[in-house]
């Protein structure tokens, strides 16, 4: 079966891979198995799903970035006025 495994990680991509066999949580390649979902990777049933995947992730990655950069404008603000 083919799925797509997409690094969200460090280097962001989307590799293309032949599993052997699949469950909720698990897969096989190569008479390894692994885990569907880890802090770094994510598999998916089709590429489409891969990439918005990584997509969403970098979405919320710069969501929290501009917040932090907000709170510590905020703070610049608060130490000029001491």
């Amino acid at each position: 079966m083919e799925r797509y495994i997409a690094h969200h990680w460090g280097a962001k991509n989307i590799e293309k891979i032949q599993i052997e066999k699949e469950t909720k949580e698990s897969y096989w390649v190569k008479g390894r198995k692994r885990k569907k979902h880890t802090e770094y990777a994510k598999l998916f049933e089709t590429y489409a799903e891969a990439k918005d995947f990584i997509i969403n992730e970098q979405l919320k990655k710069i969501e929290s970035a501009k917040s932090q950069l907000s709170y510590l404008e905020n703070e610049l603000e608060k130490i000029k006025q001491l």
